[in-house]
């Protein structure tokens, strides 16, 4: 697990708090990533309480007193980890951010997600390329169950089937949720990076084809 990046920053006139921010590993907030051990994200960041939302499940809250909290530089708040019966393992990271939304561009770079974060542009985008029926009624299905970007948000799914859904829910506010999809969602967002793929070789033959060199 990499280091937290521990500064100082100036909070408000009077008041300084740590910054703490580690965003290096995919699906992480402040060094707590999906899937980690929850003795790990302990000693990371510390939990100030945690509750039992259902009989299998319990949500904590991340420990966030005198520390300020960051996002790919975004303060954030109201940050928790869910844990599913047996309680061992993250299974899911919420939070929310001020400030405008963070670069998309940014976080599927350093993540290491070329090709698998989408906009709400991106998936019509995809889909009229393709001219398929099969891949449009993937993506009705994926706005059905309320998995596909909205305006203003984007989504991005991993090899793994790990997902994070960044949206804006008001004026320099948003939140963001990291989880694991189940198999029907991760084969539906898999044929539309497929297509994606497909279109974008075309492309690149094409270029080829007319200039005697891939596109930059």
């Amino acid at each position: 697990m990499s280091a937290l990046i521990v500064a100082s920053a100036l909070i408000g006139a009077c008041s300084r708090e740590p910054v703490v921010e580690d965003n290096a590993q995919p699906f992480s907030v402040v060094g707590v990533q999906l899937g980690m051990a929850k003795d790990s994200a302990i000693e990371a960041i510390g939990f100030s309480f945690c509750d039992n939302e259902a009989p299998d499940r319990a949500k904590c809250f991340f420990e966030d007193s005198e520390r300020d909290l960051r996002f790919f530089g975004r303060h954030i708040d109201l940050a928790t980890a869910e844990l599913r019966d047996p309680y061992t393992t993250i299974t899911r990271i919420s939070f929310n951010y001020d400030g405008d939304r963070p670069n998309p561009y940014a976080i599927e770079d350093d993540w290491g997600l070329d090709g698998r974060c989408l906009n709400e542009w991106d998936l019509d985008r995809i889909v009229d390329k393709s001219g398929s029926s099969d891949l449009a009624a993937v993506a009705r299905q994926l706005r059905e169950w309320g998995a596909a970007p909205t305006t203003g948000d984007f989504v991005c799914v991993s090899t793994e089937g790990e997902f994070v859904e960044i949206s804006d829910f008001g004026v320099d506010q948003g939140n963001v949720e990291m989880f694991y999809i189940n198999d029907t969602l991760f084969r539906l967002f898999g044929y539309v990076f497929e297509a994606r793929e497909a279109s974008e070789a075309a492309k690149r033959e094409q270029n080829e084809q007319i200039f005697g060199e891939p596109e930059s």
